[in-house]
C-alpha cells in the first residue's frame, strides 16, 4: 500500500469514527457499533504507524544517498559529526 492509498484509508476510517462518535454523543451507540469504533481505533493506530515507518524509510534512504554522495566527493565526518574535506581525496567543490 503506497502513501496515497494509506492516507485515503485513514481518511475513510476517521470519517467513520466521527460518525460513530456523534452517535455515541447522542446515546445511540449499541454494542456492535461500539465494537466497530474500537476496531477503527486499532486500524487507525496501525495505519499511522505504517505511514510513519514509510516516511522514516524514505528519510533514511535520502540520508544514506546524501552520505554516500558525500563520500564519493571526498567528504568525511569527524568525531563531532561535521563534514570536513578528506586530505587524501581529490579536491572537490563541496563546501560544508
Amino acid at each position: 500500500m503506497d502513501d496515497s492509498e494509506l492516507l485515503h484509508t485513514i481518511t475513510k476510517l476517521v470519517d467513520e469514527e466521527h460518525q460513530l462518535m456523534q452517535l455515541a454523543g447522542s446515546g445511540d451507540l449499541d454494542e456492535i457499533k461500539h465494537a466497530r469504533m474500537r476496531e477503527i481505533e486499532i486500524k487507525l493506530d496501525q495505519c499511522w504507524d505504517l505511514l510513519r515507518q514509510t516516511k522514516l524509510r524514505y528519510a533514511m534512504k535520502r540520508l544514506l544517498n546524501i552520505t554516500s554522495s558525500n563520500e564519493r566527493e571526498g567528504v568525511a565526518r569527524d568525531g563531532a559529526g561535521s563534514c570536513k574535506a578528506d586530505k587524501s581525496a581529490p579536491t572537490s567543490t563541496f563546501t560544508p
